[in-house]
């Protein structure tokens, strides 16, 4: 049986950012608050980008921030 990790990984290897982000945000441990809340605010981005431009945040910016801490996690 595949794990929520390695379902992650394999996204990831495949280019499919978005999807890997929607799992690796629920999980509980391995990351700071502060990446959490990265990969939090980068899908929900994905369904209400208008929202967090109003509060200053960039939409490309905040995936790609999201996309760099799921590769520096899982690029092994």
């Amino acid at each position: 049986m595949e794990t929520k990790t390695e379902k992650v990984v394999q996204l990831m290897k495949k280019g499919r950012t978005l999807e890997a982000i929607k799992i690796a945000k629920d999980f509980k441990l391995g990351y700071t608050k502060k990446e959490k809340s990265v990969l939090t605010r980068a899908h929900e981005m994905t369904w209400n980008p208008s929202f967090y431009e109003a509060l200053g945040y960039e939409t490309k910016v905040e995936l790609e921030k999201a996309k760099n801490i799921l590769t520096k996690k899982y690029s092994n």
